[in-house]
Parts: structure tokens; C-alpha cells; sequence
């Protein structure tokens, strides 16, 4: 179990990296864009404050093609 949470906070971060402002609430993403810190110390912050659930959700929402909508908020 533990390495597949491993790989699921990996691909998340991953796709995170590479469009940050399309993937990020708009808090976390005004942090990177006023250049305060990193765009990768954002990213694992908010990773960081996830919940497992909320985890799984979005792990699903971004690479399950059978899981969500389109039409639901990232």
C-alpha cells in the first residue's frame, strides 16, 4: 500500500509541475506567481494538506478516464 500511495503522490505531483495554473486552487497558484517561493515548495504544500480521501479523489479525477466529469472543479 505504501508504494502505491508513493506512485499516486509522484504522478500528482508530476502532472502538478507541469501546468501549475491550470491545476492549482487559485490561492496556491498566486503564491508561485508573486514569486514568494517555488513552484514545486507550493506544490508539496499542497499535497502536504491533503487528506487521503481528497488524495484519491483527485488521483482519479486527473488519470481514471471512467472516473468524474468534465464539467467538475478541479
Amino acid at each position: 500500500m505504501e508504494f502505491k500511495l508513493q506512485n499516486i503522490i509522484t504522478k500528482i505531483f508530476a502532472c502538478l509541475c507541469s501546468n501549475p495554473e491550470g491545476f492549482l486552487p487559485e490561492k496556491y497558484w498566486n503564491r508561485i506567481k508573486e514569486k514568494k517561493v517555488s513552484s514545486e515548495r507550493v506544490i508539496c504544500d499542497y499535497i502536504a494538506g491533503m487528506t487521503d480521501r481528497y488524495l484519491l479523489k483527485l488521483y482519479r479525477t486527473l488519470f481514471s478516464t471512467n472516473y468524474g466529469s468534465v464539467f467538475d472543479k478541479m
